[in-house]
């Protein structure tokens, strides 16, 4: 289950990162380079932090500013030292931060290996060089290997183009780089994106309002990060049912046949609660009763139809039935 939030601003979403806090920051150069949350950290004014990135910083902005402004204590890196990066040289000659270097390949690995709870692993890259010294070598099939550990995260700050409400993730190209390996590796990761939407996948149609566990299944909706709305076959009266049953301020919104002027079967009712939420068919999945008027229309505009079993119609494509509506939430988050 997602435990994603969407946050206001910058600054309430870096306010919990502590003093000493092991931080790993995405970004390949400036490509993926999360600026806006490095700024607020800075803001914010953590200290004594170990940085985990690909390289050191460039001139004084991002990275270069936090070190800058003397907020950290090490930094674990591929390739710390380039044209720009004058501000780490500074600090590092001068005896103000530790550095390890860590190969490429290395550092990615030793990341993914922390979010998928692997203990160790040898590698044979640093064999015989001074990366190696004080760490285990193994001979395997007659090649040397060194013996690594997972980097582990407290927070990742990350870039990316296009967050959901499930916390899913859509990167640019090149500015991929290390954010996935550094979203497992996290404990919590925030990131940075440049558009957002909510994501109504699965369900969009909850036409059960009169359903004892109704609250709680729009609970169980509402903490997956998916939208829900109301289609409804009432000209008019919708309105009031929600109310009476606890529903109407819960829902994201109703279509109704009345402002339709067509009801279940016909697809364009499905299709008006589709435009409202901003999502394609195939994003969505539609919640409802037993009756063939429900999956031929759901599945006429394209969408999912899960339905509650009380041994009926069960024909049409795409169709799943459940027992109970908490059962039939699931099988749409699913």
């Amino acid at each position: 289950m997602s435990r994603a939030e969407i946050m206001a601003t910058v600054d309430e979403a870096v306010a919990g990162i502590e003093d000493g806090s092991t931080v790993l920051v995405g970004g390949f150069g400036f490509a993926g380079m999360p600026f806006d949350l490095i700024d607020g950290l800075i803001r914010q004014g953590a200290r004594d932090l170990t940085i985990v990135s690909n390289n050191a910083g460039n001139g004084e902005v991002g990275l270069a500013a936090l070190l800058k402004a003397g907020r950290v204590r090490k930094v674990v890196c591929s390739f710390p030292r380039q044209s720009d990066s004058y501000v780490f040289d500074e600090l590092y000659r001068a005896g103000k931060i530790e550095l390890e270097v860590v190969p490429q390949g290395n550092l990615a690995e030793r990341m993914r290996a922390a979010g998928a709870g692997i203990g160790a692993f040898f590698c044979p890259t640093g064999v015989g060089t001074p990366l190696a010294e004080g760490k285990e070598t193994r001979t395997i099939d007659g090649r040397d290997y060194v013996l690594e550990y997972p980097i582990k995260g407290d927070v990742a700050l990350i870039g990316a183009y296009r967050a959901d409400g499930m916390g899913n993730l859509v990167y640019r190209k090149t500015a991929r780089n290390f954010g996935p390996v550094m979203a497992t590796a996290a404990t919590r990761t925030i990131a940075q994106v440049t558009e957002w939407r909510r994501t109504y996948n699965r369900p969009i149609g909850l036409w059960t309002t009169h359903d004892p566990q109704a609250l709680e299944a729009l609970a169980l909706v509402r903490s997956s990060g998916a939208g829900a709305a109301a289609i409804s076959n009432s000209n008019g009266s919708v309105a009031s049912v929600l109310a009476a049953v606890g529903l109407g301020s819960q829902l994201d919104f109703v279509v109704d046949s009345g402002e339709v002027g067509v009801g279940k079967p016909n697809p364009r009712i499905f299709e008006l609660a589709l435009a409202r939420a901003g999502v394609a068919p195939s994003e969505a999945a539609y919640i409802g009763d037993f009756y063939s008027i429900d999956v031929r229309g759901a599945t006429a505009a394209g969408l999912r139809a899960v339905l509650l079993d009380p041994g009926g119609f069960w024909g049409a494509r795409d169709c799943a039935k459940a027992p109970d509506l908490l059962s039939a939430v699931r099988l749409a988050l699913a």
